[in-house]
């Protein structure tokens, strides 16, 4: 009869064990993409321009590596690639942005991260103003990014 106990018990867990596993707390798995590679428009396509500076939030911008990329984009539309430059210890990035003068479309930011091989996106944040200023040296406007 113990023989029979013991087969029950082991029939119990092993089908109580599968709904155990729904108890844990699932851990959010983000798609991976390839480096982008993103290119700016070509000189001379966009008449005007404004710039921008940025840093990236402080969990992106510590693991930060040199061919991680940061692009605006205007629709679709890389309209520049960012330049990082070191500056008192802090990375800020530099953008030169093009577009027409009477664009008023909103600009997104882009991030890839090399190390994780995921992508970031701002939400549309600035619109595009000829000769327009969006952030400083002093006081760079640090990105909120959303994973894609």
């Amino acid at each position: 009869m113990s023989g029979m106990k013991t087969c029950i018990a082991f029939l119990l867990i092993a089908l109580l064990l599968p709904g155990t596993a729904g108890c844990k707390k699932d851990k959010k798995v983000y798609p991976t993409y390839p480096p982008p590679g993103w290119e700016k428009q070509p000189d001379g396509k966009y008449p005007y321009s404004m710039t921008a500076v940025l840093r990236l939030p402080n969990d992106l911008g510590a693991g930060y590596k040199e061919n991680d990329e940061l692009a605006a984009f205007i629709g679709e539309e890389c309209r520049s690639v960012a330049v990082p430059v070191d500056v008192e210890g802090a990375r800020l990035f530099y953008f030169l942005i093009q577009g027409a003068a009477v664009e008023n479309e909103r600009i997104v930011f882009k991030y890839y991260s090399s190390g994780s091989s995921y992508m970031y996106a701002s939400d549309p944040i600035i619109e595009f103003k000829a000769d327009g200023n969006y952030g400083t040296a002093d006081q760079p406007w640090t990105l909120v990014l959303k994973h894609l």
